[in-house]
């Protein structure tokens, strides 16, 4: 998936400009998308999508590399849309798993789904126990490539016990 384009891009090709971006996130405490913001004048997401249009990407796949739309989600209008939907939560659902705090982890997956119920008639337990099929498969397939789960910071924090099932019940709590 192209959704860290931009970000991979900025890494390789403007190394002062991610060094700021980093010591930004720390010295500010906020996250790399509005550091990368401030820092470069446009998103990650603004400046690799920007980059696939010039390099010819097809339209699905462009909309499939920005992230979920802030407030209220509906149903997507058509196939692209639905795809570029799917892609954009899995990439928000990812990023919320990699918060530091489990507490924190778990809290922005349950609002995810939440967020995500009119658009999929998602359930907070089904995408919690997505969450936890996909990491194990991430952790899985980065033993196959001989990447040892412990020596990776994102492939740690995949491995962590995830529990849902107390802020499940808070979740479903608070929609009735």
């Amino acid at each position: 998936m192209f959704h860290d384009l931009g970000r991979t891009l900025t890494i390789h090709y403007f190394e002062d400009e991610y060094q700021a971006i980093v010591e930004h996130t720390t010295t500010h405490q906020t996250d790399e998308l509005t550091a990368s913001r401030t820092i470069l004048g446009i998103p990650y997401f603004e400046l690799g999508a920007d980059v696939a249009h010039a390099w010819k990407f097809p339209e699905s796949i462009i909309k499939a590399m920005l992230p979920l739309p802030r407030g209220e989600l509906g149903r997507p209008k058509d196939d692209d849309a639905h795809v570029a939907f799917i892609a954009a939560l899995a990439n928000a659902v990812r990023a919320a798993g990699l918060t530091s705090s489990l507490d924190r982890a778990s809290e922005r997956i349950i609002k995810l789904a939440a967020r995500s119920r009119p658009a999929l008639d998602l359930q907070a337990d089904d995408l919690a126990a997505a969450f936890g099929q996909a990491n194990q498969l991430s952790i899985n397939y980065a033993r196959l490539v001989k990447v040892p789960p412990n020596s990776q910071p994102s492939l740690t924090l995949l491995a962590r016990p995830f529990n849902f099932e107390i802020n499940v019940e808070a979740d479903d709590s608070a929609q009735a």
